[in-house]
């Protein structure tokens, strides 16, 4: 029996029900993920303190002037891979690594990379870092919004310059920033 339908309860029991002679029970307080604004990737703020959402807050943070933040949580099958536009995210390396320096055996990058490429069925263009065939359908974005493509220079960067010619930074910054695009 397996409580909870979300992105890891349907794993275990996707994962439980591949032996034939095993029977599975998963329990989901919440229905499935055919709503339509799960469907339409667009539209999942509309989730957020909705019917398929439980609605939780933090407690007032002291440092925040007591401050409550919204802490969305899915209520259906699937869970927040569902209620968050279906996002793929993998995490960066570095924390992995991190984990794996603090103890974690099995979590360094390296080591945690070819399990993301057994699991996912990735879609795009031929690359080493994704994997095809496995069960996660991944995807790139289909028809994104241009503005998307877009990169932020960062101007603080800049060094500071007390005489001379002050546009050299400012293009170099520039023309990093446009192979960046």
């Amino acid at each position: 029996m397996i409580v909870g339908g979300g992105t890891a309860g349907c794993v275990v029991a996707a994962r439980l029900s591949e032996d034939p002679a095993a029977r599975v029970l998963l329990l989901e307080a919440g229905g499935d993920d055919s709503h339509p604004d799960v469907q339409n990737p667009v539209k999942w703020p509309r989730l957020l303190k909705g019917e398929l959402d439980w609605g939780y807050k933090t407690q007032p943070l002291r440092h925040c002037g007591d401050r409550t933040d919204c802490v969305p949580r899915a209520r259906m099958l699937g869970g927040c891979h569902s209620h968050n536009a279906s996002a793929w995210v993998r995490g960066h390396r570095n924390d992995f690594d991190h984990w794996a320096s603090l103890g974690c055996t099995g979590w360094a990058w390296e080591e945690i990379q070819p399990v993301f490429r057994r699991i996912e069925d990735w879609q795009g263009p031929a690359c080493e870092l994704r994997g095809t065939g496995g069960p996660m359908y991944v995807a790139p974005p289909v028809n994104p919004n241009p503005i998307s493509g877009l990169r932020v220079a960062d101007a603080s960067i800049m060094p500071s310059i007390t005489t001379g010619n002050t546009n050299a930074p400012t293009v170099m910054i520039a023309e990093r920033a446009a192979d960046l695009i």
